[in-house]
């Protein structure tokens, strides 16, 4: 008895509930934090699994009314010039679209010719790549990076034709599309909001080998803009391998019908060409790689999260809740 009523004593005179309770508290307030971003982020998950499982059941052949949007002409960057100064001229004199959706461009010459031969030559072979981890069919092979070539082990490494050279060219490339001058440029050209802040940015070798099918779809939410460098192995792939952009009536029939039978433009699948655009709730593109074909393009994304949201790795839950606070400061 004298023990009970000095517990209970104690008790009253600090106002406290025991170590037991407050622990019990905090979790949970943890539980229910999880439970606000599992509703929050619910829809944008779906949409993303949707988009990196290839739309398997768009057709395979589907009748697409072509229209190939003319190159761009590039006037030669000058003697002395950086390469970042001349994916920032490349990216100033390219063309805006707003049909079939707002803040689109394609552009040619986005690299120096020498520097894109280069590439091209020393593009990482498939045999060195790993498949897209959240693909359902495997189809799509990549590496994240420069960094994520150094740490492929001997044996991916003895794929390359050079190896050194590889790491050489690309590392420029990554430098000149990875600075905040051309993220700027980009940026500018495409009328990103000044209150949009890129968190963090992907860089993506990536090759789509027959049979890869991507259906229509804007692009998961978290993404800012999307940049897209083709590097075709034959002239026959300047009409068959390039992106299609889609209008909301062409999306809206795919949604029913899962094919995708019209193309609004389709852009041409030329060296040292490419395409970005300001991801939105319309920005509905897709593309389809025939059998007998694979596809080798560079793929950009910046995001408003601290990491690549699709990165085929999943992130610590405190790390998005931190992305939503940011985000909504």
């Amino acid at each position: 008895m004298t023990r009970g009523h000095s517990f209970r004593r104690a008790r009253g005179a600090s106002g406290r509930a025991p170590p037991r309770r407050r622990l019990s508290a905090v979790f949970n307030l943890i539980l229910a934090l999880c439970a606000a971003f599992a509703l929050g982020f619910g829809r944008a998950r779906r949409g993303l699994s949707r988009e990196l499982d290839g739309d398997s059941r768009a057709s395979s052949a589907p009748r697409v009314r072509q229209f190939v949007f003319p190159e761009t002409t590039a006037s030669p960057t000058g003697v002395g010039s950086t390469t970042t100064t001349h994916c920032v001229e490349a990216v100033k004199r390219s063309p805006v679209l707003d049909h079939p959706f707002e803040d689109v461009m394609y552009f040619s010459a986005v690299l120096p010719p020498r520097l894109y031969e280069r590439a091209e030559e020393y593009f990482p072979p498939t045999a060195a790549l790993r498949p897209a981890a959240l693909s359902a069919h495997s189809k799509r092979y990549k590496v994240d990076g420069v960094r994520e070539l150094m740490r492929l082990n001997s044996e991916a490494k003895d794929a390359f034709r050079n190896f050194s050279a590889t790491v050489e060219a690309w590392s420029e490339v990554s430098r000149a599309l990875s600075s905040d001058a051309f993220r700027e440029a980009l940026f500018e050209k495409l009328h990103v909001p000044d209150g949009l802040i890129a968190r963090s940015h992907d860089f993506r070798m990536q090759i789509d080998v027959g049979g890869f099918t991507l259906g229509s779809h804007p692009d998961a939410p978290q993404k800012i803009v999307t940049m897209m460098l083709y590097f075709p192995t034959s002239p026959s792939d300047a009409d068959t391998l390039g992106t299609c952009l889609h209008t909301r009536a062409q999306h809206e029939r795919f949604e029913r019908t899962n094919r995708v039978d019209e193309c609004e433009i389709k852009f041409k699948f030329a060296p040292n060409t490419g395409y970005a655009f300001r991801v939105s709730s319309r920005s509905f593109h897709s593309v389809s790689v025939p059998e007998d074909s694979f596809r080798r393009t560079l793929l950009v994304n910046w995001y408003t999260t601290s990491e690549p949201f699709m990165n085929g790795r999943r992130k610590p839950w405190w790390k998005t809740v931190l992305d939503v606070l940011i985000s909504e400061a």
